[in-house]
């Protein structure tokens, strides 16, 4: 990729600084006095269904007692009931944390400019893929067969001449075993991200974990193309590199290349990452232990957000550092 001249500038700390005192300290007072009604609210939820929980819970037992049942089955009915008016409490705080990050994203969105923003709730695979497409993904094995998508925090938007997406993504597959038994796995957390590429390839080019010499060669047949050699020891150490023709790996995955691609596992936090060229997207698939734009909760009074808009407006501007370091070099 080439460097462009026409990159935003991105937030520093005291952009950032200057963003929360105007744009969210006017609306401190009004989030507090939301916050503490919604807490009223929670406690309410807990002290009323805990009295519900328990009621049911002792009719179960007597019931049990009384009629010589296992002393389980209560047991498993308290938990059962506790879980349940947990859920309800928590529920009680959702509008409040929704409008603390529409407040915090519009903010910051607006200040990076061509920058949208969509906290996503599909769990549906059929509606996901209706907002953010994951076939190519599956296309070239960036990720694993799925029954089901959940996506959230989508971004959407331009820089530096190039549009881009990025999405949080949990990918998950039903397990059975062989009584019959059925279980949810968990085969894919983390980011995808896709951005256009000025200059169209033909040919398709994977950038995949390199698993070892014999493994590599087990999984070598499910995969389109030849395995192009990269002289670059650590690159070759962590990944693997497939395209269509060598030479067509050669040219796209250039020394600058690979050495804007290793400094990407510091810019997503993770050593578990996979990428592929396919006409003109470049699309990346990154494992993360921890959330993205995570954090907004009611136990944190208002006067003391400030932090975790900082953390907010940096996480948010990963998108950006991503691509600015593949145009290094």
């Amino acid at each position: 990729m080439s460097k462009t001249e026409n990159a935003q500038p991105l937030l520093n700390q005291a952009d950032i600084d200057k963003l929360f005192e105007t744009r969210i300290v006017p609306k401190l007072h009004g989030l507090e006095q939301e916050r503490q009604t919604v807490l009223k609210e929670k406690n309410r939820r807990w002290r009323n269904g805990g009295i519900g929980a328990a009621t049911i819970a002792a009719v179960v037992l007597i019931l049990c007692q009384t009629n010589g049942l296992p002393i389980w089955i209560p047991i498993l009915v308290a938990v059962g009931a506790g879980l349940i008016v947990w859920i309800w409490a928590d529920l009680a705080t959702s509008d409040y944390q929704d409008h603390l990050r529409k407040a915090f994203m519009d903010a910051i969105c607006k200040a990076l400019g061509g920058l949208y923003y969509a906290h996503l709730t599909f769990d549906d695979p059929r509606e996901a893929m209706a907002e953010f497409e994951l076939q190519p993904y599956r296309d070239v094995h960036l990720i694993p067969s799925y029954h089901s998508a959940k996506l959230e925090d989508l971004l959407m938007g331009r820089y530096r001449d190039c549009d881009f997406t990025l999405v949080e993504a949990t990918l998950t597959t039903k397990s059975t075993n062989g009584r019959g038994g059925s279980s949810t796995v968990t085969v894919f957390d983390g980011m995808l991200f896709q951005l256009q590429v000025p200059q169209p390839i033909r040919g398709k080019v994977l950038i995949a974990r390199d698993y070892g010499k014999w493994i590599n060669k087990l999984r070598d047949w499910w995969r389109d193309g030849v395995r192009v050699d990269i002289p670059h020891p650590e690159f070759e150490k962590r990944f693997a590199v497939y395209a269509s023709s060598e030479a067509l790996g050669l040219q796209i995955v250039t020394p600058a290349f690979v050495e804007n691609f290793l400094a990407l596992r510091k810019v997503f936090g993770t050593d578990k990452i996979r990428a592929a060229f396919i006409g003109s997207q470049f699309y990346v698939a990154a494992q993360r232990k921890s959330d993205f734009l995570e954090g907004f909760s009611a136990s944190t009074p208002a006067a003391d957000l400030k932090p975790l808009f900082e953390q907010i407006a940096h996480e948010v501007q990963l998108v950006h550092r991503i691509i600015d370091q593949l145009h290094q070099g």
